[in-house]
């Protein structure tokens, strides 16, 4: 179903492949352009992470169970990355086992927005986890964030909970 929704041609010299753990260094670099804006959105929430600890953090990442990240390179740079992790939720007395993809951090670099790329890395977790037998691709998107609900709403991804807070 979701390959219907969209071709998987990708924009010219655009390559993706599936992150190894030499790619710590490179994603960290990359995760600037998203995660600077969740730091500035909320800085009570999300902490600055710069140099050889935001390195560290991605390569924890990279290894943990079920972590699946694509790179994009373009002209064999790297504009991108799509980091997701395999969720299995069992059973509960209200609910029934399920299992997802769960697209926790879209990056692009600002250069290479606007050319595909975005897509394109959405469109390979996709496929990955149709590969992995699993029916379903999740996401979350910050209140603040309306690029971002705009750019997965084109891609046919809708609200299915809302989360509210009170307080700080």
């Amino acid at each position: 179903p979701r390959a219907a929704r969209r071709s998987r041609t990708l924009p010219r010299m655009l390559r993706l492949r599936r992150a190894t753990p030499t790619d710590a260094a490179t994603l960290a670099s990359l995760r600037r352009f998203v995660h600077a804006p969740h730091v500035a959105a909320e800085p009570g929430v999300y902490a600055a992470l710069e140099g050889a600890a935001a390195v560290a953090a991605m390569d924890e990442r990279l290894a943990g169970p079920g972590v699946v990240a694509v790179v994009a390179e373009h002209e064999d740079a790297p504009v991108g990355y799509v980091l997701a992790q395999v969720v299995r939720r069992a059973a509960s007395p209200l609910t029934v086992e399920r299992s997802y993809l769960m697209v926790d951090e879209l990056a692009v670099a600002a250069s290479a927005r606007r050319l595909g790329v975005g897509r394109a890395l959405m469109a390979e977790a996709e496929a990955v986890a149709t590969e992995l037998g699993l029916a379903r691709v999740e996401l979350d998107v910050r209140a603040w964030n309306d690029g971002a609900a705009r750019f997965y709403t084109a891609l046919g991804y809708a609200p299915f909970a809302t989360r509210l807070a009170n307080g700080a």
